[in-house]
């Protein structure tokens, strides 16, 4: 049995989707043609990550227990491109899966952790504890997530702190320890104000980092 469906929406392919799944549920073999102008449809190379809960519910690329979460596949060695918008609508940014990040931010920081003076050594070993407290591995691709996701600061920081904690297995520290205050709505917008917030163990890390990197940028390094 041959069913043609029109259009190059979403919505279509996961009509489609759905009905190839329910006819090899009841034993049926049916060809489905999706009739449309296929340069309407995003390519999305993989490897890709989006939520999308429709092709989820589907069961496509969806791991046990990920949600609306859907994994493309593609080659292990490249950037892993994301979008934390339904469907994958909305932008799109690239994860690092090896090296020093996909961001410009996160090369900068391996960059600057990278020397041999004594603040940058003392630096990268705080900064490993810091995150080894909190249960997150120190790899590139959660920095890229804290520094590139296009969402709001604190938004990074959850979504960076969920994925730190996964690819460890760890459960960490809960990441309101860190705070001796509530934020304001302006704080994430004002370095200095959110640093004031901070628990003293916290704040002064970041703020050696901070320091640390304003004399690596007058010095042009």
């Amino acid at each position: 049995m041959n069913v043609c469906l029109r259009g190059s929406s979403p919505a279509t392919m996961v009509a489609g989707i759905l009905l190839l799944s329910r006819a090899r549920t009841f034993g049926q073999r049916i060809r489905v043609e999706i009739l449309g102008d296929p340069d309407d449809v995003g390519v999305v190379v993989g490897p890709a990550v989006l939520h999308s809960a429709a092709l989820a519910s589907c069961g496509v690329g969806r791991d046990l227990g990920s949600g609306a979460l859907v994994v493309v596949p593609g080659p292990g060695a490249d950037p892993l491109a994301v979008s934390l918008s339904a469907e994958g609508r909305g932008e799109w940014f690239l994860v690092s899966r090896s090296g020093t990040g996909a961001v410009p931010a996160t090369a900068a920081l391996y960059s600057m952790l990278a020397g041999n003076s004594p603040d940058a050594r003392r630096l990268s070993r705080q900064l490993r504890l810091g995150m080894e407290a909190l249960g997150c591995a120190f790899e590139p691709s959660v920095f890229d997530l804290l520094f590139g996701a296009p969402v709001a600061p604190l938004t990074r920081v959850a979504v960076a702190l969920r994925a730190g904690r996964t690819l460890s297995g760890q459960r960490g520290a809960p990441v309101t320890a860190a705070f001796v205050a509530e934020l304001a709505e302006d704080d994430e917008l004002d370095p200095a104000a959110a640093l004031a917030r901070l628990a003293p163990p916290v704040r002064d890390v970041l703020a050696s980092l901070r320091a640390h990197a304003a004399v690596l940028r007058e010095r042009g390094d």
